[in-house]
């Protein structure tokens, strides 16, 4: 099968793309955009065929108030250590270290430096 993807992102952190499999046609899909009231940010896992492997975004971690709800103090309150998980994070989480192996991250921001180190010891190949 070939695979071609095209992922888009705009400036609210939503993550639009599109997964073509030439034998079964076109895919679309949208992210579930972040509830961050300071930044919103989206992340895609992408195998070595293109096929998404897992996706992200930042926010609270579970069964915690979310973000604009005040669940982040932070986000009002730089002065405060956040308790939000990175999208980078959060598509690693999901994908598990064996999907990550040689795959490519797709993200709206630049990682920060610990979210870059996660990334390498996952192995991901590429973040574009």
């Amino acid at each position: 099968m070939s695979f071609r993807s095209s992922l888009t992102f705009d400036r609210t952190g939503s993550a639009r793309g599109e997964i073509v499999n030439h034998s079964h046609g076109s895919y679309r899909f949208d992210l579930v955009l972040s509830n961050c009231v300071r930044h919103r940010v989206g992340c895609i896992i992408a195998d070595t065929d293109q096929r998404i492997v897992a996706t992200g975004y930042n926010g609270v971690p579970d069964n915690i108030k979310a973000c604009n709800q005040g669940g982040c103090t932070r986000c009002c309150d730089m002065s405060i250590e956040r308790i939000c998980i990175h999208a980078e994070e959060s598509s690693l989480f999901e994908a598990g270290h064996c999907l990550c192996r040689n795959a490519t991250l797709y993200v709206t921001h630049n990682p920060c430096r610990q979210c870059s180190k996660k990334i390498i010891q996952n192995g991901i190949k590429r973040v574009v």
